[in-house]
């Protein structure tokens, strides 16, 4: 809770004084042999209010305390940049980011195979969660809680790692139920065609299927593993200045 106190002129004026006759005797009368004199002119002219408004007010302006200081005293302090602090940081250049993506992926990059299924549908789904119910595991891995939470970004299978690069927009995971759910949502440099095909290759290194559809104008990657049913959805939609938005779902089977 906030609380704003004035204090007494007097308290508040003696350190002022104190602090300039320390920096350099800019007062008149500091020395030693005046400390028991009386009041100065300037000390009577800000008792009766005559003195220049500008240090008057600096030193009557009120004193906030306590956690939530939000008052005018550091309002400015406060005050937001013109640039939004979203805690993005720059992408790198596409074709350093395709490089780095070539060598996680072995050494070369395999191409996405060509759309195999179009599909329009009216009920797409718009969460990571609703994704992974609709497009992965059969229905299976969608019944547990699934937690929203940055760290799950971090705890992706090895063979569907964050393209390089990559701005994290959100991150979903469960460890319950009969599947390890990993889902993320990102931004990522370069053409969209890189992207895929990166995902495409570790897809296919690491055993899984390769199924690329296209819905209501959206490309995706899906497949699965057949010797323990794990299964996978990359959604892939180009966004402004040459950037790709991914949704990536993976359903690692236990």
């Amino acid at each position: 809770m906030r609380k704003t106190m004035r204090l007494p002129l007097s308290v508040l004026a003696a350190p002022a004084l104190a602090a300039l006759c320390v920096t350099g005797g800019l007062l008149a009368g500091c020395d030693d042999g005046q400390k028991n004199r009386g009041p100065s002119s300037f000390d009577i002219s800000l008792a009766n209010g005559t003195a220049d408004p500008a240090p008057r007010e600096a030193i009557e302006a009120p004193v906030a305390s306590g956690p939530d200081r939000t008052d005018e005293a550091d309002r400015d302090a406060r005050a937001p940049s013109d640039q939004p602090l979203n805690g993005t940081l720059p992408l790198p250049p596409p074709r350093l980011a395709k490089e780095q993506a070539r060598k996680l992926a072995g050494g070369a990059l395999i191409s996405a195979p060509a759309v195999t299924k179009t599909i329009t549908s009216t009920k797409v789904p718009v969460t990571l969660d609703g994704i992974a119910a609709q497009k992965t595991g059969g229905g299976k891995c969608s019944t547990a809680r699934v937690d929203y939470a940055m760290q799950w970004a971090q705890r992706l299978p090895r063979e569907f790692p964050l393209y390089p690069g990559a701005n994290v927009i959100e991150a979903a995971g469960t460890d319950e139920g009969p599947c390890l759910l990993r889902a993320v949502s990102f931004i990522t440099g370069g053409a969209q065609k890189d992207v895929m095909d990166f995902y495409a290759s570790m897809a296919k290194r690491a055993g899984y299927s390769v199924e690329h559809e296209e819905e209501n104008g959206r490309h995706a990657l899906n497949g699965m593993r057949p010797r323990d049913g794990s299964s996978y959805y990359i959604g892939f939609s180009p966004v402004e200045g040459s950037h790709v938005m991914v949704d990536l779902v993976a359903n690692p089977v236990r």
